[in-house]
């Protein structure tokens, strides 16, 4: 998940798991990841990332 801006650090990540995105890979019993990823506008850049194993 992508956010520009965001006021909370690990927004996009825990956008991910409240909205359930991962939920329909569950059951190809392989590995899922999450990243939740925040842009800078002032910066043009990434303003920071975060990571979690979901399976």
């Amino acid at each position: 998940e992508f956010k520009v801006d965001t006021k909370k650090d690990s927004f996009a990540l825990e956008q991910i798991k409240n909205n359930q995105y991962a939920n329909k890979y569950f059951a190809l019993e392989k590995e899922i990841s999450a990243f939740g990823i925040n842009f800078s506008s002032e910066k043009r850049n990434i303003e920071n990332w975060f990571f979690e194993q979901l399976k």
